[in-house]
């Protein structure tokens, strides 16, 4: 009789870890006899293991250890926006300033050319309410985001909030690997320097060549890149944004030189900001989702593939749990024909996102050895796919 004690309690326990018997609420009671449990022994030993496998939908799922993924905090954008507004008298002085540095800081790709530096309207009340700011490099995929708002029209000062990766550079025992900001920029700061940004902004740079026969050119390169975008709003939600993600070259001054000339313009105010080592939740987290969508969508040149990585990956650092739905549709994309560099780019930067976000990663096997990039992808699309974002 010792035996057969012994051989129920194990089929009992075995039927526990089971979940019990579907459909049948708390716990359950399990009942065996001598026979039953020699009987079990006996198709144990000729066909393995007789515990069934849990169904698959009452299989936890892999990605979704957190629970269900948190809806969007960022607010769907409205389908078109309020017509510009007739040109208004410009800031002579700002586009002046801003026309010479233009001039001083071109490179001309012909002997004799020369700049010619015109600004149209941006169709903008003179009130900013808004201002949106990134910046980044890519050399270590460092990337700023900075967002400076004035919700009341009337108010004192602007709210200014932030999140950046933390620098590579910086060897700080336990760095945190982002940083947020949370502040304010007194109004008449902000109002001194948005004369010269949005002269930048409206500024168009055309090189005049020489009306003689030319006589040759000039052209220049680099291994540094850039990205820098400004997007500024009024009231009514009416916005311009511009933004450069490329290599700072001869080819692309027309766009970058006014960029950065608004960029230095923004540093004066963003500059003194207290960055702390603090989670991303609450307006922070919003900013974030609203800019990562956008870039998602928005992409830049084919060489500028460290933008969105950069995304991505601070994305995974700061656990955006709600962007795990728009990171599967990057891994819907299909590889396309030709050098697919950037592709291939693309999906590892957004399985590493998911990995972090999910604690699950498939790319590796039982074993540790790294999977193909294509499986790994259709895991991650078929397992996360499975869960539906929370209700807003």
């Amino acid at each position: 009789m010792r035996h057969v004690r012994h051989v129920g309690a194990v089929l009992v326990l075995g039927i526990a870890a089971c979940g019990g018997v579907p459909g049948a609420g708390g716990a359950s009671a399990a009942t065996t006899t001598a026979g039953s449990a020699e009987n079990a022994t006996k198709g144990a030993g000729e066909t393995g293991d007789v515990i069934p496998k849990a169904p698959e939908s009452q299989r936890p799922n892999r990605c979704a250890k957190g629970g269900p993924f948190p809806p969007l905090l960022a607010k769907p954008k409205p389908a078109t926006e309020p017509k510009p507004l007739p040109c208004h008298a410009s800031d002579k002085v700002a586009e002046s300033s801003v026309a010479a540095e233009m001039r001083a800081q071109f490179k001309p790709t012909r002997p004799g050319s020369t700049l010619d530096v015109s600004f149209g309207c941006d169709g903008l009340d003179p009130p900013i309410t808004k201002l949106v700011y990134e910046r980044g490099a890519g050399h270590g995929s460092q990337l700023e985001i900075v967002q400076i708002s004035r919700p009341d029209p009337a108010g004192a000062s602007y709210d200014v909030i932030g999140i950046r990766e933390s620098s590579p550079f910086v060897s700080k025992p336990k760095a945190a690997p982002f940083q947020i900001t949370r502040g304010k920029i007194p109004t008449d700061a902000v109002h001194a320097r948005m004369p010269f940004v949005r002269a930048a902004l409206k500024a168009t740079l055309r090189e005049v060549l020489p009306k003689s026969g030319l006589t040759g050119y000039a052209s220049f390169g680099s291994s540094s890149t850039v990205h820098v975008l400004v997007r500024i709003e009024d009231a009514a939600g009416r916005s311009i944004e511009k933004r450069y993600s490329d290599a700072v070259s001869s080819d692309g001054q027309g766009q970058y030189l006014p960029l950065l000339r608004a960029d230095a313009e923004i540093r004066q105010l963003v500059d003194k900001l207290s960055w702390q080592d603090e989670p991303a939740s609450g307006d922070v987290l919003e900013l974030f989702e609203e800019r990562f969508l956008a870039a998602m969508v928005e992409s830049p040149t084919p060489d500028a593939w460290w933008v969105r990585a950069a995304y991505q990956e601070l994305a995974g650092l700061a656990g955006a749990r709600s962007l795990v739905p728009s990171l599967l549709e990057l891994l819907g994309a299909p590889r396309p024909e030709g050098r697919s560099d950037g592709w291939q780019r693309d999906q590892e930067a957004a399985m590493e996102a998911l990995a972090k976000l999910t604690g699950w990663d498939p790319r590796k096997d039982e074993k540790g050895a790294t999977r193909p990039i294509d499986a790994a992808a259709r895991d991650f699309v078929a397992e996360c796919g499975k869960v539906s974002p929370a209700a807003r």
